[in-house]
């Protein structure tokens, strides 16, 4: 149970990293061309969490422990930020 909250948890964090970081988005790319840091972006979505998941399943609990806590504290950290950002 805690690998897989710890898991849904870094999604989520992953989730709202990626969406404030898509509002800054230069104006000046080719579109023919593809977007490395977008790709990479999208595989960290769903390859973190699911790393985080096994390890954490294979892992004694106090691991995935502190990825849950660690991680939630990190969604109030980047709520508070871009709360803040005008």
């Amino acid at each position: 149970v805690l690998a897989f909250l710890s898991a849904l948890a870094q999604y989520y964090q992953t989730k709202m990293l990626l969406q404030s970081t898509a509002l800054t988005v230069s104006l000046d790319k080719d579109p023919g061309k593809p977007d490395f840091a977008e790709i990479m972006n999208k595989q960290m979505l769903y390859l973190g969490p699911g790393i985080t998941f096994f390890i954490g399943v294979t892992f004694p609990a106090a691991l995935a422990l502190y990825w849950l806590f660690s991680t939630l504290f990190m969604i109030f950290q980047q709520a508070v930020i871009f709360k803040a950002k005008p």
